[in-house]
Order: structure tokens, then sequence, then C-alpha cells
């Protein structure tokens, strides 16, 4: 009982402060991440479907051949610029420049890596996504600006970008619902990285082979500690 209450409270503060709220298929708003938070105990054992996979794959194409001057990072920066005063300033500060940059680019990587590896996508980018900002990754060195919080609004823009992937009316909800569930994958990894840092350890199942990975990693350095 005390695993599945930490596991519902990490997925909670990754995703959403709302109560969740799973929409019927015929609803016209889409929340943020509330109508997908119930999918949370499926990340794990990650699956979509082949259509799932071409409606994707297909309106993301479609999105990058409209939008040319404009990439995933740049988009989800500008929404949360638009949404979140407090990010704006770290955004907008020119003393930022250089870490803004890294993580706009490095967003948009993740959304083109993931999308390339749909069929695959836990084995291919599980343990990358978590060293992103595990001890030592790429993102960890600035992560006094760029916390749990600021990667929650992240999730956020990029389940509100899912809107701007649908190109047909009769596809639109299946579309946006697929993505989102490609972007609770992302965020529980994200999530885990951060937990590996502080301790927590993350959230880690049999089958999580991103923990498996970091797990084996403690041990090595534990054991060589020892023999030291």
């Amino acid at each position: 009982m005390e695993t599945k209450s930490a596991i519902s409270e990490a997925m909670m503060v990754a995703f959403s402060t709302a109560v969740s709220v799973v929409p019927k298929k015929t609803s016209r708003n889409l929340s943020d991440f509330r109508d997908i938070a119930h999918l949370a105990v499926a990340v794990n054992g990650f699956v979509l479907t082949p259509r799932q996979r071409l409606l994707i794959t297909t309106s993301y194409a479609k999105w990058q051949k409209k939008k040319v001057n404009e990439t995933v990072g740049q988009w989800v920066h500008k929404y949360i610029c638009d949404n979140y005063k407090d990010l704006k300033k770290i955004l907008t500060d020119p003393n930022n420049k250089e870490a803004v940059e890294l993580y706009t680019t490095t967003i948009t990587s993740i959304i083109d890596m993931s999308i390339e590896s749909l069929e695959y996508l836990d084995d291919a980018l599980g343990p990358l996504l978590v060293s992103y900002t595990a001890q030592g990754g790429l993102l960890s060195e600035y992560e006094d600006l760029f916390n749990e919080y600021y990667w929650k609004c992240v999730c956020e823009a990029l389940c509100q970008f899912g809107k701007e992937l649908s190109y047909s009316r009769l596809l639109r909800y299946d579309t946006i619902y697929a993505f989102r569930i490609v972007i609770l994958f992302i965020s529980k990894k994200i999530s885990n990285g951060f937990e590996m840092k502080h301790g927590g350890g993350g959230e880690c199942t049999n089958n999580d082979n991103s923990c498996s990975t970091s797990k084996s990693t403690s041990l090595k350095k534990s054991k060589k500690s020892k023999d030291t």
C-alpha cells in the first residue's frame, strides 16, 4: 500500500496539481494533463497501437512542414512565457541565454527522438531520459533554474502542443490523446531522474529498464568505494 501511495503522489507532482478528470470521447475541451492521469499505471510496459503511432508521426510531420521556422522547444517556451510569469523572468533573462538554448534544443530533441522511436520507446529512450536530470546528467547543471516545477510546466505545454498536431476534425481527439500518452511517458522518466538524484531511487519496477541501469551503476560505484 505504501508503494502504491508513493507512486501516486510522485506522478501527481510531475503531471498536475488538479484533480484527475477523464473526459468522454465527445468532450470538446481537453485539459492539460488531468485527462490522462489515470493512465499512469500503464507507463511501465509502454505500448501504443499501430494506429496511434501513425496518427502521431503523420501529424507531427505535417506540423514540421507547416512551421519550418519554429521548433517544439521554442513553442513550449513561448507557451510558458505566456502563462507563467515567474518562469518568463528566467527564460527571458539574458544571463540565462546559454541554458535556455540548451533546454530549448533538448525539448525538441526529446520529442523528435520519441516520435522516431514510438514502437520501442521505453527500451530506446527510457534510460536516456532518466539520465538527463539525474546526477551528472546533461541538464543537472541548471537545476536551480529549471527544476521539477519547470518540467511540470513543460509537460503541460507539450500537452497543449498536442492540439497543434490535429490535422483532421475526425481524428482530433485520438491524435491528441495518443500524443499525451507519450508526454506522460516522458514526464515520468524526467521525474525519475530527479528522484534518483535526490536519493529517492525513482519509481523502479522490475520492468523499468532505466531504473535497472541506474541501480547497476550505483552498485558498481558502491563496490568500488568499499574496495578502496
